[in-house]
């Protein structure tokens, strides 16, 4: 599943390659996906790309008549860019395709569920898009901000951090190596934390996404040119009974809420010390 590291990639590809473009054509091939009906979304066609703009999980499309096009890949899917001399293979899956007036296109493809969304004006703030917590990775979020949103609950800090109207970007792929290096555990309670477990958890989620980042994603998530990223290098992620990196200690899984998760025994200690 995309998050912020590839969506930020995918992002900043497609401002350089699509913003002052045309759509000349829109075409919807699983209409669920949308959050309007298909001859409404078509409004879309013979609109300029103004801007493009990744946040959280969602990327942003400016278009000219103050619409944007909001773009969520969900548990996993494909943003790709199709020039001229190189359009989609015949017969190829997607649930949306959009033409360009240059001749080249972009497909948008879900592996099980994602969004094409279209909002216009002042209703983006009303969508959940545009109700995103501030990036992480933000020069202005800083661990006073962090401290403020913590102290005000006592949900888990993993629950915390990964609502993405709180922060915004990070999922169940990058939690377990942001808590490592925090040293925190992920059940937690958000209101317990010490500021010195402030001051680590937000460098750690700093420097645990720029790492990725800096990789190009994860190895099995895709650009929007059909590139794989390279990281690989999980620190507990994904490691059960391999040895920390460390400690040694064998890394182990717990369940948290409906999920799972990596941790450290000893690094990360139960809450109460237990």
């Amino acid at each position: 599943m995309p998050e912020l590291p590839e969506i930020l990639r995918i992002g900043r590809q497609m401002k350089e390659v699509l913003r002052g473009a045309t759509i000349s054509a829109a075409a919807i091939y699983q209409p669920k996906c949308l959050n309007v009906p298909v001859e409404e979304f078509l409004c879309v066609q013979g609109r300029r790309i103004v801007d493009v703009e990744p946040r959280g999980k969602w990327i942003m499309v400016s278009l000219e008549g103050d619409l944007t096009l909001l773009l969520n890949l969900g548990m996993g899917g494909e943003l790709r860019y199709h020039p001229p001399s190189q359009p989609p293979a015949e017969g190829s899956a997607c649930q949306a395709r959009f033409d360009l007036a240059d001749g080249a296109c972009f497909t948008v493809r879900f592996f099980w569920f994602g969004y094409v969304h279209l909002v216009s004006g002042a209703a983006l703030a009303n969508h959940q898009a545009g109700q995103l917590g501030p990036s992480p990775l933000d020069d202005a979020f800083t661990a006073d901000d962090l401290r403020k949103l913590v102290r005000c609950t006592r949900r888990s800090i993993k629950s915390l951090i990964q609502d993405q109207r709180v922060l915004a970007g990070i999922g169940n792929a990058y939690i377990h190596d942001i808590l490592f290096l925090a040293r925190i555990h992920p059940t937690t309670p958000a209101n317990t934390l010490t500021d010195a477990q402030v001051n680590r958890l937000h460098t750690a989620m700093r420097e645990g996404l720029q790492r990725v980042i800096d990789r190009g994603g994860l190895k099995w998530e895709t650009d929007l040119f059909g590139n794989n990223g390279e990281y690989d290098a999980f620190l507990v992620g994904y490691r059960k009974d391999q040895p920390c990196p460390d400690c040694g200690a064998a890394i182990q899984v717990i369940k948290t809420g409906s999920t799972r998760t990596y941790i450290c025994p000893y690094c990360q200690p139960f809450p109460d010390g237990k």
